[in-house]
């Protein structure tokens, strides 16, 4: 059985959507949007207001919306997520999924589905072939704005930057 790293889980991930032609950005800051649109800061920073955390993995979909995917190579980097005082909420993701090893998964599948379910997250499985299966869709965030082309810009231009510099395989 292989030991997934959070980079194999990404480089797996990035190749299954690039299989639907849609770009992923590793290692995200987020709360960058605060630079790009002040006055969307100023009308919403009550609502999103706080530390920067990191996304593992977005991926922008075909129709323009920033989905999350946070990677947990254990059971005990999952039961932190929760505890987090921001709970991956920024505001231009429309869609936050769980992405971790099926064996995790089918040895404490009650908890992570609960959880799962209380959040609203997806949760997608990478067996130990590298395939990835999806367990479980997200809930659609409905204040999620669609990415403006500004944003769309900043995302890929972020994403031609991290890709270059992220660690190839061996």
């Amino acid at each position: 059985m292989p030991t997934f790293t959070e980079e194999r889980i990404i480089q797996v991930l990035s190749n299954y959507f690039s299989q639907m032609k849609v770009p992923t950005i590793p290692r995200v800051a987020m709360r960058l949007w605060y630079y790009r649109d002040k006055q969307r800061y100023l009308r919403d920073k009550e609502l999103f207001c706080g530390p920067e955390y990191e996304a593992d993995l977005l991926v922008i979909s075909a129709s323009g919306y920033l989905k999350e995917i946070e990677i947990k190579t254990n059971i005990k980097d999952f039961r932190v997520d929760f505890q987090k005082q921001h709970y991956h909420d920024h505001p231009e993701v429309r869609n936050f999924s769980y992405c971790l090893p099926a064996e995790v998964f089918n040895k404490h599948e009650e908890e992570i589905t609960t959880k799962c379910d209380f959040k609203g997250a997806g949760l997608l499985l990478i067996t130990d072939e590298e395939q990835i299966t999806i367990k479980k869709k997200s809930v659609v965030r409905r204040y999620a704005q669609k990415l403006t082309t500004d944003a769309m810009l900043h995302y890929l231009k972020l994403a031609a930057l991290k890709w270059c510099s992220f660690p190839k395989e061996r």
